[in-house]
C-alpha cells in the first residue's frame, strides 16, 4: 500500500515537471512573435494621418499584445497544484 502511494506521488511530481516544461516552452516560443507584433503595432499607431478606424484597430492589437505578455509572465510564475489523492 505504501509503495503504491509512493509511486503515485512520484508520478504526480513527474507530471507537474512535464506540465511546467511544456508551459515554459509555449511561453518562450510566443515571445518573439508577440514582441514583433508589439513593435510594429506601436510603430503603426504613431503614424500621422492614420484614419481613426485604423487607429482603433491598432489600439486593439496593442491591448491584445499587452494581455498576451501578462499571460506569459503569470504563466511562467504560476504553480499548478494537482490533487495528491
Amino acid at each position: 500500500m505504501l509503495i503504491a502511494r509512493l509511486r503515485h506521488l512520484l508520478e504526480i511530481e513527474s507530471l507537474r515537471r512535464e506540465q511546467d516544461q511544456l508551459l515554459n516552452f509555449i511561453v518562450h516560443d510566443m515571445k518573439q512573435p508577440v514582441t514583433t507584433i508589439a513593435i510594429n503595432s506601436q510603430w503603426v499607431s504613431e503614424q500621422k494621418g492614420l484614419p481613426e478606424e485604423m487607429r482603433g484597430a491598432v489600439g486593439d492589437v496593442i491591448n491584445a499584445v499587452q494581455r498576451l505578455k501578462r499571460f506569459g509572465r503569470r504563466s511562467t510564475g504560476m504553480i499548478c497544484y494537482l490533487p495528491t489523492s
